[in-house]
């Protein structure tokens, strides 16, 4: 479950930090379809042995993977607001090759 929560968290982050990144070199849907999967996922096959913290993940990773895509515009235009002088910022030009 880790491992498909990670990938939706790594879907959510590059959509919405890094937008005109994945647009350039990849497809935006596919992130945000496969953020969607990942989150699904995880709110509907938690853990066998379920904690208090366990059974509220499920609704929130549901909520997750139905609103993707408002939140990863809503990170989108937090770095413009926050992050005004990006790409010139140092974290902006780091590479991911």
């Amino acid at each position: 479950m880790s491992a498909r929560r990670h990938l939706g968290d790594y879907a959510l982050f590059m959509t919405g930090v890094f937008r005109e990144r994945v647009e350039r070199l990849a497809s935006t849907a596919y992130y945000v379809r496969q953020g969607q999967r990942a989150y699904l996922f995880v709110s509907e096959h938690g853990p066998r042995e379920r904690t208090a913290d366990d059974r509220r993940g499920g609704p929130l990773f549901a909520r997750l993977a139905e609103r993707f895509e408002s939140y990863a515009w809503a990170l989108d235009y937090a770095r413009r607001v926050h992050f005004r002088e990006a790409p010139a910022h140092p974290f902006f030009r780091l590479g991911f090759n």
